[in-house]
Parts: C-alpha cells; sequence; structure tokens
C-alpha cells in the first residue's frame, strides 16, 4: 500500500484536476457556455477521427498484451503495417476520399 510514494497521488490529483476545471469553470461562468460552438458536421468528423485514433490504440495495446504473453500474434512489421494501414485511411477521411456516417 505505501509503494511508489507520491507520485502516484500527484498524477491522480492532476487527472482529476484535468476532468475537473471544465466543470468548475462553466459552473462559475456560466455565460461562456452561450459561446460554444453548436454540434453539426465537425463534431462528426471529431468523433470519426478519435475513433480511428482508438482503433490504432487498441492495437498498440494488443501489442503489448502480445509482447508480455509471448504468443507472437501480433509482430513488430504487422503492428506497424496495421498503423500505417489505420492512419492512412484516416486521412483518405479527413481529405474528403469517403464519407462515414
Amino acid at each position: 500500500a505505501t509503494y511508489g510514494g507520491i507520485a502516484p497521488l500527484i498524477g491522480m490529483f492532476g487527472f482529476s484536476l484535468a476532468l475537473a476545471l471544465p466543470f468548475g469553470f462553466f459552473a462559475a461562468f456560466p455565460g461562456y457556455l452561450n459561446s460554444l460552438p453548436k454540434s453539426g458536421g465537425w463534431l462528426n468528423t471529431v468523433k470519426v477521427f478519435l475513433g480511428f485514433v482508438e482503433i490504432a490504440f487498441a492495437f498498440k495495446f494488443l501489442s503489448n498484451a502480445d509482447l508480455v504473453l509471448q504468443l507472437h500474434w501480433l509482430e513488430r512489421e504487422t503492428f506497424l503495417a496495421i498503423w500505417v494501414g489505420v492512419f492512412i485511411v484516416l486521412t483518405l477521411y479527413l481529405f474528403n476520399f469517403f464519407q462515414l456516417p
């Protein structure tokens, strides 16, 4: 229970502060809520972008698990090819070569 010293506490405090600051700011100054942009097409683009990034990170964590368990399902070259593929598809989406719902 005492392993790690104060570093985990600082990390947890920073994480909680980062999540709480927007809520505290808009609670203290509710007038700024009206200046936020309305949702629309830009928000859909952000959601798709973050979806591709999430897929890439899912493969990253799967690769870490594969390395720890020494299963050799996802070798380095395969992992890099998947990441390059994901980001090529993301780039094509951002340049409007295709549309997603």
